[in-house]
């Protein structure tokens, strides 16, 4: 502890510097960062090897505003065809509405 860490927010984004203040043991990654959308069905997690916890102000402050902003899927589409989740690996199209 009280080491210093550097980390990016991606390819071409200034280096950031963060005072190590706790070490935590995550016990079950696959679930802390499973997939978020359950429309695609059962998916591979593939956790990060390592993982930075960051206040709010500090993420905020320091590494948000050189992530990428993400474009919001169209709201117009009224019909979409995903995969059924009957079963993990399934490839049965399902219609929604």
């Amino acid at each position: 502890m009280g080491d210093r860490v550097t980390r990016t927010a991606g390819p071409g984004t200034r280096p950031q510097s963060y005072r190590v203040s706790g070490v935590a043991l995550v016990t079950s990654p696959d679930v802390l960062f499973q997939p978020l959308n359950p429309q695609l069905g059962p998916a591979a997690a593939q956790p990060p090897a390592q993982i930075a916890i960051l206040s709010l102000d500090t993420f905020a402050a320091t590494l948000a505003p050189q992530l990428r902003t993400l474009t919001p899927a169209s709201s117009k589409t009224s019909r979409a065809t995903v995969c059924s989740s009957d079963s993990p690996g399934s490839t049965k199209p399902a219609r929604t509405e």
